[in-house]
């Protein structure tokens, strides 16, 4: 089976090199190739790999002056990249820096009129309870006064309850002992009269 054609621009036999900078790619080694991959493939994979390879040529052959060039140039834009990316960053730190400046400033703003307001109402509380315990002490040191007065009032009536009693005692005590003085008078009395009689009968 013959081999399919491709398009190889301008062919190189041999396959020598141009002056040492250019590799030439010939018919026949791009064949021997086809050669190959039919063996190892099959004939329809082989055709279809040869297919999809590039066309080659003179202008298709990159020289050391053009790798020289790609070379420059990709250092040129890894360079490049470089210093925008790192001017990105840096405007990133600074932007970021700026963010957590204003709001470690709003933060603090926020502290410090929690702060106020916590003392306003720390101060309102112990005003509010410092009135509540005069309001306290007051009504306190009233119900004590009133309580005093009372005990007094009841503390005198005790006194003249117990200047009655005495008084009814005493009263008491003043009719036993006349009562037992009678009585020892009438006893003596009778006592006395026995006597006699019996000594006029002697």
């Amino acid at each position: 089976m013959s081999p399919p054609v491709w398009s190889t621009g301008d062919r190189r036999s041999g396959g020598q090199a141009d002056q040492g900078n250019v590799v030439a790619i010939t018919e026949e080694s791009r064949y021997q190739l086809f050669q190959r991959a039919e063996q190892v493939l099959g004939e329809d994979e082989a055709a279809t790999l040869m297919e999809l390879l590039p066309p080659v040529g003179r202008a298709d052959v990159a020289t050391k002056r053009d790798l020289d060039h790609q070379r420059v140039a990709l250092s040129s834009d890894i360079e490049h990249q470089r210093v925008a990316l790192s001017a990105d960053i840096e405007h990133q730190r600074v932007a970021l820096s700026a963010d957590i400046d204003a709001m470690g400033a709003a933060v603090r703003s926020e502290l410090h009129d929690q702060g106020v307001a916590l003392r306003s109402e720390i101060h309102t509380l112990g005003t509010e309870l410092r009135s509540e315990i005069h309001t306290l002490g007051t009504e306190l040191r009233s119900e004590m006064g009133e309580l005093r007065g009372e005990l007094r009032g009841e503390m005198s009536e005790m006194r003249g309850e117990m200047r009655a009693m005495s008084g009814d005692l005493r009263a008491e005590m003043y009719r036993e002992q006349r009562n037992h003085t009678l009585a020892m008078i009438g006893a003596n009395t009778a006592i006395a009269a026995l006597v006699v009689a019996a000594l006029q009968i002697l």
